[in-house]
């Protein structure tokens, strides 16, 4: 997967983003080799995400990048 000016390229055989967010961020911790470069990836999500919503309804796209413990839900 590389990124352009227009956001995401998924290359052949890769899921698409046309799912939202959350997909991305599966994606992008299935599909790299490095740790650096997913958390490179969520901050990328988190940062269109907040361009979009602004900060306060971003949150929710934040919360899905960690696993919630059982407090959580």
């Amino acid at each position: 997967m590389e990124q352009n000016g227009r956001g995401m390229v998924f290359k052949k055989g890769e899921p698409n983003s046309r799912r939202g967010a959350k997909t991305d961020i599966e994606a992008l911790l299935g599909k790299t080799e490095k740790a650096s470069d997913a958390v490179e990836g969520i901050r990328y999500v988190a940062m269109r995400c907040e361009a979009r919503r602004g900060r306060e309804g971003c949150e929710q796209s934040r919360r899905i990048a960690t696993k919630p413990t059982k407090e959580e839900k």
